[in-house]
């Protein structure tokens, strides 16, 4: 028969596994340009972040040395948080993926940074549309709720930037008859993103190689929808949350009824699209879903496109 563990080999297992959750930690990586060919950046600084839910503190910096590299300290590290090492080059912030700590010893992926440039077309490369129709309180109209998230890349070899108000780094046009649009998440601070007119307008710089994702609500009538595609758009996903909405106006795959969130939604997909074309989503005219169901319509969206971490760290425009 096997002894009954001790109270003291408790606590000592305990202790050790909260030693482990919490220790020194060295972080070490490279800093890179790249260019015509990649070069090391030295006497560069590097930055130590600490993610906790929506705060974040500075733990530790160092320049780098003559082959680019630095090391970083954790004085206790925590499994329980998110770190992430940071740069900036030519007024442009630049970061390494999210890390999770739970090692003594890590190396980093280099983390490359680049020239800016202030021309230069973006690529979008996934728009999706989550449609549904809100019944409304006695003696208003019946509204449709469309929330989009967009993911727009960077095909060039430098970092897109804005110069002022005038040349945004990319714009997409909203359907005629929208209202009450508002942010709703994403890579960028509510600063980088403005609407004029019917314009969406981002002023956040997009790096090569590290698509930018960004989330808008807005509401229409809810009869026929027209989404004007004034774009080329890679991939498109329509969501709608009743199965006998008609959705048209483009080559379109049905992908079923999907759940998300605990709610089911009509999932369409398209794409290559072309400027010139527009989607078209037509609503049953009776009441469909409570006004509640649009947190979950949001959450679904987000789970789409795995905003993740990176929505912690809020791109500046540029400055």
């Amino acid at each position: 028969m096997e002894s009954p563990v001790s109270p003291a080999a408790v606590i000592l297992g305990a202790s050790a596994l909260l030693l482990a959750a919490q220790s020194p930690a060295t972080l070490t990586g490279r800093i890179m340009h790249r260019g015509a060919s990649d070069r090391a950046l030295p006497r560069h600084w590097a930055y130590l972040h600490e993610f906790r839910g929506d705060s974040n503190r500075v733990l530790d910096s160092t320049r780098t040395d003559a082959a680019g590299r630095y090391r970083l300290t954790i004085a206790r590290a925590d499994t329980a948080a998110r770190y992430v090492v940071a740069t900036e080059y030519a007024e442009v912030d630049y970061f390494s993926q999210p890390l999770l700590v739970d090692r003594r010893r890590l190396e980093v992926d280099p983390i490359i940074v680049y020239d800016t440039t202030s021309r230069g077309a973006m690529r979008l490369r996934h728009r999706l549309l989550a449609v549904f129709r809100t019944e409304p309180a006695s003696g208003r109209r019946a509204q449709a709720v469309v929330q989009e998230m967009v993911e727009v890349g960077n095909p060039g070899e430098r970092t897109r930037i804005a110069t002022d108000t005038t040349n945004p780094v990319w714009t997409i046009r909203l359907p005629r008859g929208f209202a009450e649009w508002s942010l709703a998440g994403g890579d960028v601070t509510a600063d980088a993103v403005w609407l004029n007119g019917d314009t969406v307008k981002l002023f956040a710089p997009i790096w090569p190689d590290a698509p930018l994702r960004a989330s808008y609500r807005y509401t229409l009538s809810p009869q026929e929808i027209r989404v004007p595609v004034d774009q080329r758009i890679e991939e498109v996903t329509v969501l709608v949350d009743d199965s006998a909405a008609r959705v048209s106006g483009v080559p379109l795959q049905s992908l079923g009824m999907r759940e998300l969130d605990g709610q089911r939604f009509a999932a369409y997909r398209a794409g290559p699209l072309e400027a010139g074309a527009e989607i078209r989503v037509t609503l049953p005219r009776g009441p469909l879903t409570p006004e509640d169901l649009l947190p979950y319509v949001i959450a679904g969206a987000a789970l789409a496109l795995a905003g993740g971490l990176w929505f912690a760290l809020r791109r500046r425009p540029a400055r």
